[in-house]
């Protein structure tokens, strides 16, 4: 019940923001950057201003509304809460491709062109209260199917 509470009074405040901010331009903005900057090939710096954009972006899209104020079938209110999430799995992809210090399959860092088997472990991004951070996984093993008894 709290959960749901909590909800709707995120939408009266998303409803009540300002309207003036196209949430599409700022999708546009994301979907280049997580090209430009985030995609196959990366290096440290790229990925530090992506991480600052990420947040520009973010902090605008907390204080968009959208164009139309309607409950009930309202596409662009849809579009807008899918954007703030949008921007939460960026600031994780930065986040996580930031921590690793190696090249590791298809996610090439320029400034580390080598694999380093050392620190090929598995990783997890947690949002903590003071931001992103990734630890290493190092006891990870993957699953594995099993005969049945």
């Amino acid at each position: 019940e709290t959960v749901r509470i909590r909800a709707q009074e995120e939408i009266q405040l998303t409803l009540a923001g300002d309207s003036r901010i196209d949430p599409a331009v700022l999708w546009n903005r994301l979907r280049d950057l997580m090209s430009s900057n985030l995609g196959l090939s990366r290096e440290g710096s790229g990925l530090t201003a992506a991480a600052e954009q990420i947040a520009e972006i973010g902090e605008l899209a907390s204080r968009a509304a959208p164009a139309s104020a309607g409950y009930h079938f309202n596409l662009e209110l849809v579009r807008l809460l899918e954007l703030r999430q949008g921007v939460v799995t960026a600031a994780a992809i930065a986040a996580g491709a930031g921590s690793r210090r190696e090249s590791r399959g298809s996610h090439q860092r320029s400034d580390f062109p080598s694999t380093d088997v050392d620190t090929a472990d598995h990783s997890a991004v947690r949002l903590t209260g003071s931001g992103w951070r990734s630890d290493r996984l190092a006891e990870y093993a993957p699953a594995t199917a099993e005969a049945p008894a």
